[in-house]
C-alpha cells in the first residue's frame, strides 16, 4: 500500500506540473499517458516487492521449520542413539560369559567319566551357546555399522579368505556330510575390503547354506572378476527362496517361511543376511541373490579389485 500511495502522490505531483506547462490541446492525450506509464511502473514495482515479501516468508518458513524438526526429532535421534549403545554394550559384556561356558563345557565333553545322558545334555548346551555367540557377534556388528564406524580397507586376497572359512565351518559341514567346492577359484583375484569382515560375510552365507541344504549335497563356492569387480560366489541345492521374498529376505530378523526354516537343524535369528548385506556395503561392495524355488541359492559378494 505506501508503495502505490507513493506513486499515487508522484502521479498526481506529475499531471499538475505537465498541465501547468503544456498547451491546453494536448492535455488529455498527456493525462493518458501518463497514467499508462505511472501504473505500469507501480505494477511492476508492486510485483517486484511481493516476489521479495514471497522469498522472504519462504526462507524463513524453511529455516523455522528446519529448527523445530530438528528440535522435534532430538529425543528420538537420543532414543535410538541410546538403545544402539545398549545393544553394543550388552552384546559386548555376554561375550566373556559365553566364551567361558562354552570352554567349561567343552573341557567337560573331553571327560570319559561322564555318562551318555549328560553327554547330551551338554551337547545341547553347547549347541545353544554356540547360537548366542553368534548372535551377539551379529549384534556387535549391526551396532558399529549403524554407529557409521569406519573399517580399514585394504587388499586382501580373496583365495585366502574363503579357506580360512572352509576350514572354519568344515566340521559343521561334515556333519550333514555337504561337500564344500573350492574348484573355481581365481587365486590372483585381491579386492579392497577389511579381511576380518569379508571373513565374517563368507561365514554367514556358507553357515545359511549348510543350515538350508539337505543332507549329501554340495556348495560350490567361487571366485572371479566381473565388469571390473572382484565376485565372490556361494551356490547351494536347497529348496531356495521364492522371488516374492528376494525384497525382504536381508530384512533385520526376518525369516522367509516355516518350510525352508524346517530344513535347518537350528533355526537362526534373521540376523545373518542382515548383518552380511550391512557389512558389505560399508565395504563399498553389494551383496546380490539369485534363487527360485526348488533350484538352489546363489549369493554373490560385489567388491572392487584392488
Amino acid at each position: 500500500m505506501q508503495i502505490i500511495n507513493l506513486q499515487s502522490q508522484r502521479l498526481q505531483d506529475r499531471i499538475q506540473r505537465d498541465l501547468e506547462n503544456d498547451a491546453l490541446q494536448r492535455r488529455p492525450r498527456m493525462r493518458a499517458e501518463i497514467f499508462e506509464t505511472e501504473l505500469v511502473k507501480v505494477y511492476q514495482e508492486l510485483q517486484q516487492q511481493i516476489v521479495f515479501i514471497n522469498l522472504l516468508v519462504l526462507g524463513f518458513g524453511s529455516v523455522a521449520s528446519y529448527l523445530l524438526a530438528g528440535k522435534t526429532l532430538r529425543p528420538i535421534e537420543t532414543a535410538f542413539s541410546a538403545q544402539r549403545r545398549f545393544v553394543s554394550d550388552a552384546a559386548h559384556e555376554l561375550k566373556t560369559p559365553l566364551t567361558a561356558l562354552r570352554t567349561a563345557i567343552e573341557v567337560s565333553l573331553l571327560d570319559k567319566k561322564i555318562g551318555k545322558t549328560a553327554q547330551i545334555v551338554l551337547r545341547e548346551n553347547l549347541s545353544d551357546i554356540i547360537n548366542l555367540q553368534t548372535l551377539t557377534e551379529n549384534l556387535l556388528s549391526l551396532a558399529k555399522t549403524q554407529e557409521g564406524v569406519r573399517f580399514e580397507r585394504v587388499a586382501v586376497p580373496v583365495a585366502s579368505v574363503l579357506t580360512q572359512a572352509t576350514k572354519q565351518i568344515s566340521a559343521m559341514a561334515k556333519k550333514k556330510q555337504i561337500t564344500l567346492s573350492l574348484d573355481d577359484i581365481d587365486s590372483n583375484i585381491s579386492v579392497m575390503a577389511n579381511e576380518q569382515n569379508l571373513l565374517r560375510v563368507v561365514l554367514i552365507l556358507l553357515d545359511n547354506a549348510i543350515k538350508y541344504s539337505p543332507e549329501n549335497s554340495k556348495i560350490k563356492i567361487a571366485a572371479k572378476t566381473q565388469n571390473r569387480k572382484g565376485v565372490i560366489v556361494v551356490s547351494d541345492q536347497g529348496r531356495g527362496i521364492p522371488a516374492r521374498y528376494h525384497k525382504v529376505i536381508f530384512d533385520r530378523f526376518y525369516r522367509v517361511s516355516a518350510a525352508r526354516n524346517r530344513q535347518a537343524e537350528e533355526g537362526g535369528h534373521g540376523l545373518g543376511l542382515a548383518v552380511a548385506k550391512e557389512l558389505v556395503e560399508a565395504m563399498g561392495g553389494r551383496i546380490l541373490l539369485k534363487s527360485n524355488s526348488d533350484t538352489g541359492s546363489t549369493f554373490s559378494i560385489v567388491l572392487p579389485l584392488t
